[in-house]
């Protein structure tokens, strides 16, 4: 039977995120890979009579998605920047819980800057040098994160995939409004080359 990957990310609140989807499913399918998307229907779980306004719906879809991550064999997260400078909450969730299964993680962004440069262009005032520590801050004092070499999000996320070759975020080449930023899949192909190499 083929390995099961989960494919973490904020994909699912794109407007195709069916054929998205489906096209992730199939990179999967052509290196021996079954892709697992986050909507698709649980063993465990059923809850299409649940309607969109029921309390119940959202513990029922975060409980599908933990079924998905424990049946499966590995994880490929987009991490690529969703409504800030980093990635999309959920994804990190789903990244660390599949870490703690002690399961193979591996994670891709499809923009080219480090975190500490995002977090520089997001912000609506400019930074402070603080000269002492050779780091960043905000005009009220806060640390924006930054380390060498350059990290692709926060570190805690970067540590998650150091654990699994090519023990790195692997990064894309686009910036903000270029068409396809958040469906390109240049990146995502390499992590299931990676993972399909990782299982065997």
């Amino acid at each position: 039977m083929p390995p099961r990957i989960y494919l973490a990310g904020p994909d699912v609140f794109f407007p195709d995120a069916a054929l998205v989807a489906e096209s992730k499913k199939a990179i999967c399918a052509e290196y021996g890979l079954t892709g697992v998307f986050p909507t698709d229907t649980a063993d465990s779980e059923d809850f299409s009579h649940l309607s969109h306004d029921d309390p119940a719906l959202g513990p029922a879809i975060a409980a599908r998605c933990e079924a998905h991550m424990r049946q499966a064999d590995g994880l490929i997260a987009n991490l690529t920047p969703w409504r800030s400078a980093s990635a999309d909450v959920g994804t990190v969730y789903e990244l660390g819980y599949m870490r703690a299964l002690n399961k193979p993680v591996l994670a891709y962004t499809n923009d080219s800057r480090p975190y500490h440069q995002r977090v520089l262009e997001w912000m609506n005032e400019a930074p402070v040098w603080d000269a002492s520590l050779s780091v960043w801050r905000t005009p009220d004092g806060y640390l924006i994160e930054s380390f060498t070499p350059p990290m692709a999000d926060n570190v805690m996320l970067d540590h998650a995939v150091m654990h699994t070759e090519p023990r790195q975020i692997l990064r894309g080449t686009l910036l903000p409004g270029v068409p396809n930023y958040y469906n390109d899949l240049a990146a995502f192909k390499r992590a299931v080359e990676y993972m399909a190499s990782l299982l065997g």
